[in-house]
């Protein structure tokens, strides 16, 4: 057995328990999309021309995702 094949390596490691978030991603999503669709989008709120999602290193592919999929539903550039 490979060292990087026993999980109390990672454990002992992994000091911010990203692991445990890791798992808690999909119940965060979820929970975030329906909070989103309560949502009531106040009349004063006009279309945008164009959106921007700043990030650096890993963070940033929450921009490519929104830009991806915004691709297949609006004209508005991200």
């Amino acid at each position: 057995m490979s060292e990087l094949d026993d999980p109390r390596r990672y454990e002992q490691f992994d000091c911010s328990d990203m692991a445990h978030l890791l798992a808690e991603l999909p119940a965060q999503a979820r929970r975030a999309w329906a909070e989103a669709q309560s949502w009531e989008i106040p009349p004063s709120l006009t279309r945008p021309r164009r959106v921007v999602v700043t990030g650096i290193g890993g963070s940033a592919i929450g921009g490519d995702v929104v830009a991806e999929v915004a691709a297949t539903r609006t004209e508005v550039p991200v």
